[in-house]
């Protein structure tokens, strides 16, 4: 990877592949990062594992997926997950894997189930974790895989045992030997959290090693040290050895008991571990490291190992004192540098303080591992949480030992929430200039490249800003052949790069232009030959390439023919000294049809030297950020004054301002003590050279700055040193104040603000089912210092939910004082019947901070989903209704559940049929299809369904169910005189009651019809007209074509009538004693036979007394007031255009290229309307909700004849909108296009400002559907 490359425009998106995964409807996710591999013989390979357990291997150069497998089921979130919501939907494999390249083994793990047959969340102890082995030619499984992992016990606590359901692996695998190693923690800080690291033989996945976290005698409450790491790997710098972080735990095993390192604990928590590999594969561990105030990090849950454990390269990263290094960062924003051979134990260091090499204070909690380049020195790159990523420069001070100094940022900010990548460098095999810092985040623009050097400015220059939609938190980019792989959480696998194709090939690229003295230059001539035939446009320098000059540049544009040359020169005259660099950009425009690109870059790099001394400060700001006032703590940072230059450099003196740059300014500085400390305010300096120091070429001298406030303020420090290399400045700032304070507060209904009680849950009150309330809770920091949510674990799913939870008061989210932040929470609990009782709702929402006294909070949130209370009041006073919600019920199998059918209104709904029935005695009330109410006392039994079936709405108000489709009931009883676990309750009651409330309650006065046995004649609704007896067609087509259904023993006329109904259709005919069929029209050759005949002559099974058609033969009713749902259609003409039919999109192009607009409620009459304003003779709709104008038909587009133009429009479900790339398209009558002649109106004229409206449909449909015959016929009986 080149930056130059990067700068020159040519770098971006070169594939972007949505993969297959559907599971459940989930969108597919990607946590696992992919890996390259070039198997033998073959193209390069890119291997990638979804959270839905697919496995693919992709074309790396195109993207193309060459083979997939579902390995496992995935592992369902919610509910099984208990609102842990980290990742959402599945879990599956998030770990990345690992490659072995001499067997040709892809090795990964992956979350299910125990079942492989379900597709529904199966428990937490159904959970399963699985060791797999793929090979990488086939994702086929190897011999002996894959290992189930639940059951294996601990080496170190055998009363320990792996349980999949609860526990997580996000850490990359390791490889090492012939063992594979993976890290283990748990979901959200739940249940028993204890991590393990696990190790397989890569042959035969026989388990090595499974050590737990918590191993020895805090065996009764040790849970935690899970291994987590944000997805950063295990690391090993030799065969015999690993390093890993652990989080929060709570055995506290050491307490206060200072312990060297070389005696680890068994409760390896908030730590750094190194283990031994052993010969066999298993561990053990020998050292370790644990901040001093572990403790206090649990109470607050702030993680050492939310990072990786970085490993720097020991052939840079070194001193004579000092062989091997790691470095680590957590969310306390600590960043410590450790020596790998002594990591440092607990509370070993002066003061029972920390023994390590170097701490320094991020601004913010830090989520992702440092990067680290061996080049130019050594750099040490970390991203905190809404910061600038910061680079640090290695060094060493006067003593040998090493010191990282700040030395630059970036100018972009991070993610003021956890999700920004781990810091990843690449370079061209170390050369000088040409380093390159990635990184990922979940916000803003969320691709980043830098060059890893500071400009003179301290900032790192920016390379490459590149957004990718989706982009997954914890990722680390991929790379491959000068390409870069990302992946995503909405189920996207991106490739970057830049054209293969170059249209110039430049000698020597890169170009040197070598080594020059400051004032000095040297010119290098640039040689290019094209490839194909093309015209020069310009030959331009980067800009702020203040180095470097062209020259000799011919007179441009200018062509050129394949094989010429471009010449010119560049002088390098450097203006600062080091490794310097710029790009050349030949910007063309090429002839023939090959993809090349439209710009050649051609880098060119120097360097350049100063005989005098040069003054240079690294950093020249340090920003302490807080303190508490009277906590007796302390922030250290380093800064280097450096001589750039060969010769000498000479202090002369110093002065310092407390105020401002522009001074007022003290001269000479403030003495140092006995210990060589300058104290100017609240900063103390150790280092600083007296007046007349002397440092020599290319060396530094790192000066200490302690910034140690007594009280509370901001304080600034501003000095100036002025040396024989000139004069700079050094600002430091600080501020202190008292500790963060977390309020908590819910805002009420009313908009009352009241605070948080711990353990008093915040309440919605009651919100009716079927609608939904929002309410606001709010986090202000009531503290004189920044507070920190170090745990947000929101409820994004269910009734009772955060909106946007996972962005508000986020993990990793800071509050200066007095700021407040919000968030928002709704409860919508599910539409239900009317009478039911309250349903309670809960949801939690885990919080911690970094308030001392607060802890670790598990807010409630509760909700009351109520429903409304209709018919006779509840005599308990309770404003509830007396007739309770008892079901859904089957009716008629074949009896009727009720003995008495009151009536079947428009005005129909539950409240009125409960007063009706409480008036006339009756102890039930029930609905049925839409607009019947039926009472009765008998007891219903147990043919209670699913509430979903009576889904039907009441005729009388559309926001209450009457019963269902197939004879289904909304069942209703009276309290006072029926329990559901007493049957046998008395039938007598009072008529007299209150009326809660009811839009039917008042009805006129109602005929009852009373059913007391299946073989009494039922007396055929008033709303059907008997048409005949009908003979079924000959050509093997039903009569009614529509839905059926039989009952052997149930049949009715009334019941199939009812079933046909329901399903809006006019016609329902009974067959053969127990069949119903429905339809809208009769099919071709279907006759009526003579009553005569008698043919329909069989009675109804599950009433004798009425006839039910015979042998082929039906007897047909028709619904006359019923109006069937049309279907819809092509609209055939719209004002002034006529409809030409269905079109296929043009082949290369779009069928029409003109105006085009697309919207969710789109029409045809809106479509043409927008064309007609625009002036555009031909108008198409397509794909539902898209609109398109043109003049006439383009780049190919022909008449389609497959019946694709069939999805109906957005806004008009009646009328169709074209289809997948295919066009319902209109012409204006009067359009003069050559290209279609409009064929003549197939419908009625629509003007566009008066479209037709579904009524109007409704209306012209049912006079043409059903088939009635001239005079009205008597059904004949048995």
């Amino acid at each position: 990877m080149d930056p130059n490359i990067l700068k020159s425009g040519t770098f971006d998106v070169i594939w972007r592949k949505k993969m297959l995964g559907n599971y459940n409807g989930f969108t597919e996710q990607f946590y696992a990062q992919p890996l390259v591999f070039t198997p033998p013989s073959r193209h390069q390979r890119l291997y990638v594992i979804s959270q839905q357990n697919i496995a693919y291997i992709m074309n790396a150069t195109t993207g193309d997926i060459l083979q997939s497998r579902q390995l496992k089921i995935p592992f369902l979130v919610s509910p099984d997950l208990e609102g842990c919501n980290d990742i959402s939907d599945c879990i599956g494999s998030t770990a990345t894997g690992v490659i072995d390249p001499e067997t040709g083994t892809w090795y990964l793990t992956t979350k299910t189930y125990e079942d492989q047959t379900k597709s529904t969340p199966q428990g937490l102890a159904k959970g399963r974790y699985w060791f797999h082995a793929l090979d990488v030619a086939t994702l086929v499984d190897r011999k002996g895989f894959p290992v189930l992992i639940d059951g294996t016990v601990g080496d170190n606590a055998p009363w320990r045992m792996f349980e999949g359901g609860k526990h997580h692996q996000r850490p990359a695998l390791m490889l090492v030997r012939d063992f594979v190693y993976a890290g283990f923690a748990s979901h959200c800080v739940q249940w028993n959290f204890t991590g393990w690291v696990m190790g397989w033989n890569k042959y035969n996945g026989k388990s090595v090693a499974a050590w737990a976290m918590e191993g020895g005698k805090e065996k009764e409450k040790g849970i935690g040290g899970g291994v987590w790491m944000s997805g950063g790997g295990i690391a090993s710098d030799n065969l015999g050895r690993m390093f890993f972080a652990t989080g929060n735990g709570y055995a506290s095993q050491l307490a206060n008991e200072p312990i060297p390192g070389r005696s680890p604990p068994t409760a390896l928590e908030e730590a750094v571990v190194n283990m031994v590999i052993k010969d066999d594969g298993s561990l053990s561990p020998v050292d370790f490291f644990m901040p001093w105030e572990k403790r206090d990090l649990d109470a607050m849950d702030k993680d050492l190992g939310t990072s990786g454990f970085v490993l720097l390269d020991a052939g840079v990263f070194k001193t004579d004192k000092v062989k091997r290094i790691g470095c680590i960062a957590g969310k306390t924003g600590k960043l410590y540098f450790l020596d790998l051979e002594d990591l440092g134990g607990y509370q070993m260091g002066p003061g029972r303080k920390d023994k390590v090499l170097q701490t320094v204070q991020m601004p913010a909690p830090v989520f992702s591992s440092a990067g680290s380049y061996p080049g130019e020195g050594g750099w040490v790159y970390i991203t905190p949480v809404g910061k600038q990523a910061v680079a640090f420069k290695f060094g060493k001070d006067s003593a040998g030992n090493p010191v990282f100094t700040q030395a630059g940022v970036t100018a972009h900010t991070a993610a003021g929430r956890q999700g920004v990548g781990h810091g990843t460098v690449t370079s061209m095999n170390g050369q000088p200039g040409s380093c390159i810092l990635w990184l990922t985040d979940v916000e803003g623009v969320n691709f980043r490249a830098y060059g890893c050097i500071p400009d003179d400015k301290g900032i790192l220059p920016a390379l490459l800003l590149v957004n990718n939609p989706g982009q997954s938190k914890f990722s680390r980019p991929t790379f491959g052949d000068g390409r870069v792989y990302l992946t995503t959480a909405n189920g996207y696998v991106t490739a970057l790069g830049s054209p293969v194709n170059m249209p110039f090939a430049c000698k020597g690229a890169p170009l040197d232009a070598g080594m020059v003295l400051i004032g000095g230059q040297t010119v290098t001539e640039v040689k290019c030959v094209a490839k194909i035939g093309l015209v020069v446009d310009r030959v331009e320098m980067d800009p702020g390439a203040t180095h470097f000059n062209l020259t000799g540049v011919p007179r441009l544009p200018a062509a050129f023919v394949t094989g010429a040359t471009l010449t010119f020169n560049v002088i390098f005259k450097p203006l600062g000294i080091g490794p310097l660099g710029a790009t050349i950009n030949i910007r063309t425009t090429n002839s023939g049809r090959q993809p090349y690109a439209i710009n050649t870059p051609v880098v060119i790099r120097g360097i350049a030297r100063s005989i005098a001394p040069i003054l240079v400060i690294q950093p020249n700001v340090l920003s302490f950020g807080e303190i508490i006032t009277g906590s007796n703590e302390s922030t250290v940072f380093d800064f280097a004054v450096e001589n750039a230059g060969e010769g000498n450099l000479t202090v002369n003196g110093y002065k310092w301002s407390i105020d401002s740059p522009d001074g007022p300014y003290l001269s000479p500085a403030p003495t140092a003590n006995a210990g060589g400390v300058y104290t100017i305010g609240p900063f103390n300096l150790t280092g600083l050279l007296k007046a007349g120091g002397i440092i020599r070429g290319n060396d530094r001298v790192v000066i200490t700055t302690k910034f140690a406030p007594t009280k509370d303020g901001y304080f600034k420090l501003y000095l100036v040193i002025t040396t024989t290399g000139g004069t700079k400045t050094v600002g430091a700032f600080g501020s202190a104040g008292s500790a963060p304070k977390a309020f908590f507060e819910w805002k009420t209904a009313g908009g009352t603000w009241i605070p948080y009680v711990s353990g008093v849950a915040f309440t919605f009150g009651p919100v009716l089912r079927g609608n939904q309330e929002v309410r606001t809770m709010r986090l202000t920091n009531k503290g004189g210092t920044t507070l920190t949510t170090t745990i947000s674990k929101p409820p994004v799913s269910g009734s009772l939910a955060a909106l946007n939870g996972l962005a508000s008061i986020a993990e990793g989210s800071q509050l200066a004082p007095n700021a407040s932040e919000e968030a928002q929470l709704i409860c919508a609990p599910p539409k239900g019947q009317v009478n039911m009782p309250p349903l309670p709702l809960t949801s939690i929402w885990t919080f911690n901070n970094n308030d001392p006294t607060m802890g670790k909070q598990v807010i409630q949130f509760t909700c009351a989903g109520t429903s409304p209370q209709l018919g006779p009041a509840s005599l308990s006073g309770n404003n509830q209704g007396r007739y309770r919600y008892l079901g859904c019920y089957k009716d008629a199998d074949p009896e009727r559940k009720m003995e008495s059918l009151l009536y079947y209104r428009n005005e129909s709904e539950n409240g009125g049929c409960m007063s009706n029935c409480f008036s006339r005695g009756w102890r039930f009330a029930a609905t049925e299809y839409e607009g019947e109410c039926w009472c009765g006392n008998k007891t219903v039994g147990s043919t209670n369904v699913e509430d979903v079936t009576c889904g039907y709405l009441c005729k009388g108000d559309y926001r209450q169910y009457c019963g269902g489709d197939g004879a289904y009931m909304s069942l209703f009883g009276d309290e006072e005189r029926y329990d559901p676990n007493n049957t046998s309750t008395t039938t007598k009651m009072s008529t007299s009651a209150t009326v809660i409330s009811s839009p039917a309650s008042a009805l006129p006065p109602i005929t009852t019809t009373t059913i007391t046995a299946k073989t009494t004649t039922e007396t055929p609704r008033p709303d059907y007209m008997y048409l005949g007896c009908y003979l079924e067609p000959p050509t093997g087509l039903r009569a009614l074509s529509k839905d059926t259904y039989t009952s052997d023993n149930g049949m009715t006329t009334t019941s199939c009538q009812g079933f046909c109904t329901s399903h809006s259709y006019p016609l329902s005919g009974t067959e053969y004693s127990s069949e119903c069929y429905c339809g809208t029209t009769f099919a071709p050759n279907t006759t009526v036979v003579p009553l005569s005949s008698n043919v329909c002559n069989m009675p109804c099974s599950g009433a004798p007394s009425e006839i039910c058609g015979g042998r082929g033969v039906l007897s047909v009713w028709n619904n006359t007031i019923l109006i069937p749902t049309p279907e819809p259609k092509e609209v055939g003409r719209v004002g002034e255009y006529n409809a030409l039919g269905c079109y296929a999109e043009g082949t290369t192009g779009r069928a029409l290229d003109g105006a085009a607009i697309a919207k969710a409620n789109m029409t045809v009459e809106g479509c043409v309307g927008f064309c007609q304003e625009g002036g555009w003779p031909l108008a198409g709709v397509e794909y539902s909700t898209e609109c398109f104008c043109g003049k006439e038909l383009q780049n190919g587009a022909v008449k389609a004849g497959d019946g694709g133009c069939n999805m109906v429009c957005g806004g008009d479900k009646l009328a169709f909108c074209g289809g997948y790339a295919r066009l319902n398209i209109y012409s204006r009558i009067t359009s003069t296009s050559k290209t279609i002649n409009p064929p003549a109106s197939t419908g009625t004229p629509k003007p566009t400002t008066s479209p037709l409206t579904r009524k109007s449909i409704l209306a012209s449909t049912i006079r043409t559907t059903v088939l009635i015959p001239s005079t009205a016929k008597t059904p004949p009986t048995p």
